[in-house]
């Protein structure tokens, strides 16, 4: 667990501001407060395991006086007689970590967790910490006036206590003008690896300071990018591929077959992008072969377009005129400086329910555009948690390019020739929080007051992928019905009652349009 900059820290002196360390750090912020540091399961589950039985032994400071009990209530003390720093036993040395939790309902911050660490925690009248860091500095050879800082605290075997230190200098404390110097100093000169630290986490105070979604939404682009940009390789050489085997000019070229689905080819376009080579750049997975505007339909071999049995005497023109519509819809957008809205125009008849396929291809062809996700509900959930506008935008095409322009406004880091990483972020950080978070109200018990079904809901009572969910909305707005077969007893029912619930934008307790279809009609 990385801990906050300076609040594990010895002998830095700020000329300017408080350099007093804060010896905690919050695990969780944002809406909820959630754990959601990495790797946070191995970390409480070592906590549990050396967790104390008898607390009255401990004494563990809180708040700037060290006895705002009203403020904080303890939840947790564990003490660790193994501890390592940097890999190296501490011979003799035990310590202790709590976790707390702020109680006043007059602070803003009320629910939220933070580790302590604090040298003045006592065990037995005794200052255990303080004797371990006192054996630290005794087994490094540095004295009681060294600068140095612990960066991370994790837990291996459950049992053991593992500190990652620095020297800032092993003789002398060391004075630096301001917080932003000393982070400077430090990220450049010490640590020498790209972390954007906060120094405002300097004081006991910047425990209750509120981080906006914005805010906290930066610090997860941070703390995820070097593991995002890793699990992202692979999808980036899959769009260089794809662009050399399909560069936009070839899509006018394309012939029926090479392009549609339906007649158990595996190198066609369409198999190519959800199935074969190019999948896992975007899951466009689920559904029906709709999703592609033109498909082979394999129960009779007839061809459908846009939802319409296309007759073999115009297969030809309705092919010629479809390929128009996309290279020019694909086109259009690339220049384009503001959503195209294409549910709303006639422009593009032949394109409709294509939303995540076009979302797909946006981003290949337009990386610096178009984010690396198709889900339309992901960006719903998205511009809900940044209180971005989405009024009149229908389509996820739409969706994802105004997100990419508000991020670009707000994030420096979304300034990008290539935003398939930041897609990647974004969709964990989609994943961890957006969906992880309880804090918007208790339902009301009053069925004539209750609100209409939302997809968050949907996601959270119906368990499917928000991929999924777009594909069972993108076949009912095209076909108007869809067909949920499964074994007995597997809730078919209950999923398409909510389903046609949320579609139609009912209330929970009005009757739905569901019908059970025999088994033997399947035979």
């Amino acid at each position: 667990m990385r801990i906050d900059l300076s609040s594990l820290m010895f002998n830095t002196i700020l000329e300017e501001g408080v350099g007093t360390p804060s010896w905690g750090t919050a695990l969780g912020q944002g809406r909820g407060y959630r754990i959601t540091f990495e790797n946070h399961g191995k970390f409480m589950t070592g906590m549990f395991y050396s967790q104390v039985e008898d607390t009255s032994l401990f004494y563990i400071p809180v708040g700037r006086s060290g006895n705002q009990t009203d403020d904080y209530q303890v939840q947790m003390i564990s003490m660790f007689n193994k501890v390592y720093v940097n890999d190296t036993l501490i011979n003799g040395a035990s310590f202790v970590l709590a976790i707390v939790k702020e109680i006043n309902d007059e602070r803003s911050h009320t629910g939220r967790l933070s580790l302590k660490y604090s040298p003045k925690i006592t065990y037995k009248e005794k200052l255990i910490n303080e004797e371990c860091f006192s054996l630290i500095i005794q087994k490094y050879g540095m004295n009681e006036k060294s600068a140095w800082f612990i960066d991370e605290i994790n837990i291996e075997n459950q049992d053991e206590l593992h500190f990652k230190m620095y020297i800032i200098d092993k003789e002398k404390e060391v004075t630096f003008k301001n917080s932003e110097e000393r982070k400077e100093y430090i990220i450049n000169n010490i640590i020498d690896e790209s972390y954007p630290y906060d120094d405002s986490q300097d004081t006991e105070n910047s425990l209750n300071e509120e981080l906006s979604n914005k805010e906290y939404f930066k610090k997860f682009y941070y703390d995820n990018l070097e593991e995002c940009s890793e699990d992202a390789q692979d999808n980036l050489e899959m769009q260089r591929e794809f662009l050399q085997e399909y560069p936009l000019s070839r899509l006018k070229e394309l012939t029926l077959d090479e392009y549609a689905l339906g007649k158990s080819r595996k190198d066609t376009f369409s198999y190519k992008l959800e199935f074969g080579k190019y999948n896992e750049m975007i899951g466009i997975g689920g559904g029906t072969s709709a999703k592609h505007g033109v498909y082979w339909r394999k129960s009779d071999g007839r061809l459908i377009v846009a939802g319409e049995i296309i007759e073999q005497e115009k297969q030809d023109e309705v092919w010629q005129e479809f390929k128009n519509q996309l290279y020019t819809y694909l086109v259009e957008y690339g220049t384009s400086e503001e959503p195209l809205k294409r549910k709303s125009s006639d422009k593009y008849p032949l394109l409709k329910g294509m939303d995540m396929v076009l979302s797909k291809l946006l981003l290949i062809y337009y990386p610096n555009k178009f984010l690396s996700i198709a889900s339309k509900s992901a960006f719903v959930d998205i511009f809900d948690y940044f209180e971005y506008d989405d009024n009149d935008l229908n389509t996820s095409e739409d969706l994802n390019f105004m997100l990419v322009k508000n991020l670009k406004q707000d994030f420096e880091f979304a300034n990008q020739d290539n935003l398939m990483i930041l897609g990647w972020v974004l969709w964990r950080f989609l994943q961890e929080v957006i969906l992880n978070d309880d804090n918007e109200g208790e339902e009301d018990d009053d069925d004539d007051e209750l609100e209409p079904y939302s997809r968050k809901e949907f996601l959270k009572e119906v368990y499917i992928t928000p991929e999924k969910y777009d594909s069972i909305v993108s076949t009912l707005e095209l076909k108007q019905n869809i067909i949920l077969q499964g074994a007995p007893r597997s809730r078919k029912n209950i999923y398409g009652q909510k389903a046609c619930i949320l579609f139609n934008g009912m209330q929970r307790r009005q009757q739905n349009r569901v019908h059970t279809i025999p088994s033997k009609l399947f035979l």
